[in-house]
């Protein structure tokens, strides 16, 4: 068998607020939230701890 080399070549980003690698990285300079919140009782964590775990 013989084996021939080959390129794949190729970038796509689809993540919320961001659609391109480029739009992504702009978002990460700007350190934009880019997610909606959780819903209120998914993190089960009294308010006065949730610094520590930030």
């Amino acid at each position: 068998m013989r084996f021939a080399p080959i390129a794949i070549v190729g970038r796509a980003c689809v993540l919320p607020g961001a659609l391109s690698p480029e739009a992504l990285w702009a978002a990460v300079r700007m350190a934009a939230i880019c997610s909606p919140p959780g819903p209120a009782g998914r993190w089960r964590l009294a308010p006065e701890h949730a610094l520590c775990y930030a």
